[in-house]
């Protein structure tokens, strides 16, 4: 039997542990009208919030070049309630190739930085691209950060 909603609210995270959530294909639409508000929903105001913690990172990973506070401007606009505020502080921006292993490098760089340099982050990855790319990311991710063989 598959547990609810509000069985997974018991789901605890140990103190100093870290979520992170990485969405691949964060520019796009699916990410803007679904994705964002739900997860919002899911931290702040669904009746049994917070399903997730509040202090989970978000962190958006797409083929476009802008800044954080572009992508956070135009993605959340969806977003509505009296947490709106505290959720776009939790949500950063990483531009990259899905089939450059350096941009997977600098994926894990800047993971490294929004979770303190912890060693016990716990990560959600959700993919928004279309399977061609999902299949290249796979392929090219170093999020584990596991150097190539000469």
């Amino acid at each position: 039997m598959a547990a609810g909603l509000s069985e997974l609210s018991s789901v605890k995270l140990h103190d100093g542990d870290v979520l992170t959530v990485i969405i691949f294909g964060a520019t796009g639409d699916l990410a803007k009208r679904k994705l964002f508000p739900a997860l919002y929903q899911l931290m702040y105001e669904y009746p049994d919030a917070p399903l997730l913690p509040t202090t989970t990172r978000i962190l958006g990973y797409g083929r476009n070049a802008m800044m954080s506070n572009d992508f956070i401007a135009k993605q959340c606009v969806y977003i509505k309630g009296s947490h709106r505020d505290d959720f776009l502080k939790q949500i950063s921006y990483c531009q990259g190739k899905y089939d450059k292993e350096e941009d997977f490098a600098k994926l894990h760089e800047t993971l490294l930085q929004l979770e303190g340099n912890t060693l016990s982050g716990h990560r959600l990855f959700s993919s928004l691209c279309r399977p061609l790319s999902l299949g290249v990311s796979a392929k090219t991710s170093t999020c584990g950060h596991v150097p190539s063989e000469a």
